[in-house]
């Protein structure tokens, strides 16, 4: 099996590619756990629950490892939950550290951020994307992660260019 982790700040495009990923590659699509969790709680969190999430988030992930299919798609992973409690807490608990640095997969798929942002309710950084692109970057850089920056493109464009990338691993 081989699996991606596509990730990147908010109004990035990451579900919609995702989505469409796990379905021309065909695979299967671990969603974005937080999402469900914060819309359940009004976007009122504290720290603490950012390792509920990433445990979480994780046991998803490897509950859909043991499937057959071909490509594991993971919609987001401890990465967006790192960059996320060291943006507004200041710091990361070591158990998404340490998760973010043991996740091994094939490729990660940080996304640009999109020109367009749309609120939903959950998604508060508006003008801080590219200040939150850059850490995402700096992480990946600094872990040695084996990663592609997906241009911010329209979206059957930004799906065939991955594909295209996908297709050399």
């Amino acid at each position: 099996m081989k699996e991606i982790i596509v990730t990147g700040p908010e109004c990035s495009g990451k579900t919609t590619l995702a989505r469409a990923l796990s379905v021309r590659l065909p695979g299967i699509l671990v969603p974005e756990i937080s999402r469900s969790l914060l819309t359940l709680t009004n976007n009122n969190y504290k720290e603490r629950d950012l390792v509920t999430i990433a445990r979480y988030q994780q046991f998803v992930r490897s509950t859909a490892r043991i499937t057959e299919k071909e490509w594991l798609v993971n919609d987001t992973g401890l990465l967006v939950i790192k960059v996320w409690s060291e943006f507004r807490f200041g710091k990361t608990d070591p158990f998404i550290d340490e998760g973010f640095y043991n996740t091994e997969v094939d490729l990660w798929l940080l996304c640009e951020p999109l020109q367009i942002w749309e609120d939903d309710g959950l998604r508060v950084n508006k003008n801080e994307r590219e200040v939150l692109f850059s850490l995402y970057h700096d992480h990946l850089i600094q872990s040695g992660k084996p990663f592609k920056i997906v241009p911010a493109i329209s979206e059957e464009r930004r799906l065939n260019w991955t594909i295209n990338c996908l297709s050399k691993i």
